[in-house]
């Protein structure tokens, strides 16, 4: 009898052990994972060696008025996103603006064909337009050419001389666009990084061109020596074109995407606190010579009250404003 129940016992022993083998596991509950954690949005921004704009090499690397706002208000207070800067060619600038969605740029120029592609902020500055600089030494021949002003008028200028104008190939040129390319013939475009530099020494040298377009801050930056020893931009004077408008503004661009959307957002809040689009405005003068100066102010004056003043003696260099440096 006790050998029956012992071998019962093995076999309810044996059926227990295969069904606990044969039952699934009861899986113990995960414990809560953390929430990932939310990414912040980057944002590409490009910057071409433009100086005094961007200064991205030598002694005076950063302190560009365009760096200078970049370090001060885009790093520093444009919070929610993180901020790269990327140096790149004018040409590849504009094509990442069309394809990357995270890509924007500090003051680029505003162009019609530009707004229809890019997301432009509000004005982060005035500026004088591009103008044209041309050897002091025949200021006094063209005289026939200025306005009541002491503006250049381009378009006689180019129909009634075989003059040749140097310019840098990549640059923006606005409403001057369509006097230029019925003149195409006199035009000498410069491809390179360094081209404003390049046309500028070129005309003071009296190497091929005889004027220029430039903005008024890059003869500031021409210290080179010539021939006798005083800088190169002695020899030379810019004038305010009169087909150009007086004052441009220059803008934050963006691509058109959510995130070029949400950082000219950004911008917008940014440059409608008290003090910030001053600041910048400040950073852009400092750049300006006398002649810059001169112009900016007279720029700046209603129509009525610039008129009044010697403006075509100006132009001729007797004014403070356009005396020798």
């Amino acid at each position: 009898m006790n050998e029956a129940w012992r071998r019962y016992g093995m076999a309810m022993g044996w059926l227990l052990a295969a069904w606990l083998l044969a039952a699934p596991a009861v899986a113990e509950p995960a414990p809560e994972s953390a929430p990932a954690p939310e990414l912040v949005p980057s944002v590409r921004w490009y910057a071409a060696d433009f100086p005094p704009a961007f200064i991205l090499k030598g002694e005076l690397r950063g302190r560009g008025y365009y760096d200078r706002f970049y370090a001060q208000y885009i790093l520093g207070e444009l919070a929610g996103f993180e901020h790269r800067q990327l140096s790149a060619s004018p040409a590849r600038i504009l094509r990442d603006l069309n394809v990357v969605p995270e890509a924007c740029a500090l003051g680029l120029g505003k162009t019609a064909e530009r707004e229809r592609r890019y997301r432009y902020s509000a004005p982060l500055l005035t500026y004088l337009p591009l103008g044209l600089v041309l050897r002091r030494a025949e200021l006094p021949g063209l005289q026939a050419f200025l306005d009541a002003e002491g503006r250049v008028r381009l378009e006689p200028l180019l129909e009634q001389s075989s003059r040749r104008i140097g310019l840098a190939k990549s640059r923006a040129l606005g409403s001057l666009d369509v006097i230029l390319g019925r003149h195409e013939a006199q035009l000498v475009p410069i491809a390179s990084l360094s081209a404003s530099p390049i046309v500028l020494r070129m005309l003071a040298l009296n190497r091929g061109i005889d004027a220029a377009l430039a903005y008024s801050f890059e003869l500031t930056l021409l210290n080179e020596p010539g021939p006798g020893g005083k800088p190169l931009r002695e020899d030379l004077i810019w004038l305010p074109i009169a087909e150009e408008p007086d004052l441009q503004t220059g803008h934050v661009a963006c691509a058109r995407s959510p995130r070029g959307e949400a950082v000219i957002a950004a911008v917008d809040a940014l440059l409608a606190r008290p003090g910030v689009a001053k600041a910048m405005q400040a950073y852009y003068e400092e750049w300006l010579d006398e002649t810059g100066r001169h112009w900016f102010a007279l720029a700046r004056r209603p129509a009525e009250q610039r008129l009044a003043e010697p403006a075509r003696a100006a132009a001729t260099g007797k004014s403070a404003g356009l005396s020798r440096p």
